[in-house]
């Protein structure tokens, strides 16, 4: 029975009537939160695929700590993803040795593990979308192959077409010169052909 409007004969509060009613409200009100709930994940999904970036998305998965394949090219390694640098990602490989790949030749990663790995990559990018945030290291990737030229340690550079083992002779702005050994044949590759660099 509705609710009388106006002045109404003394005599007992309809109570039953007014938890009828209110009993029905918070039944339309727990409809409409729940739809502008689901409205709302549906704006954050579409904000989350149209803020997240390739960069971002790497930050996150090497946060997660969980195994992956990374592939550039022909180049395929699995590991770690232990770091996001300007240009170039870091990728601890199974051997153990560090690969470094340039973000611009790298195609695809792919999680090997799933479950917890994957929880606790979600839980990384938890409060913005995934994939949104930026590598923090300003280090190139030029940068780390200079170090390495110095430190003259044994590298395998690998192009689109081959890999060349030996020591870094030489980093130069665009071009870098590996040596295969001390008297051996002298290799000069263009940096922009540069796929991946793994650490002997």
């Amino acid at each position: 029975m509705p609710l009388e409007d106006g002045p109404r004969e003394p005599g007992p509060f309809p109570v039953d009537d007014l938890l009828s009613h209110l009993g029905a409200w918070r039944a339309l009100q727990s409809v409409s939160d729940a739809a502008a709930g689901r409205a709302r994940t549906r704006e954050l999904l579409a904000q989350s695929a149209s803020v997240g970036t390739w960069e971002g998305l790497l930050v996150d998965i090497a946060e997660g700590s969980a195994p992956i394949v990374a592939t550039a090219g022909a180049f395929e390694v699995s590991g770690k993803l232990v770091g996001v640098a300007k240009d170039f990602v870091t990728v601890e490989a199974s051997n153990g040795r560090p690969a470094l790949l340039r973000i611009e030749a790298l195609t695809s990663i792919r999680q090997v593990a799933r479950g917890a790995q994957d929880r606790r990559i979600a839980r990384s990018a938890q409060g913005r979308p995934a994939g949104s945030r930026t590598a923090t290291p300003e280090v190139s990737f030029a940068t780390v192959l200079d170090l390495l030229c110095s430190e003259r340690a044994p590298v395998a550079i690998t192009t689109s077409s081959s890999t060349i083992r030996g020591v870094l002779d030489s980093v130069g702005e665009d071009v870098i010169t590996v040596r295969g050994s001390i008297l051996g044949p002298t290799t000069h590759i263009r940096m922009g052909a540069v796929v991946a660099c793994e650490i002997c």
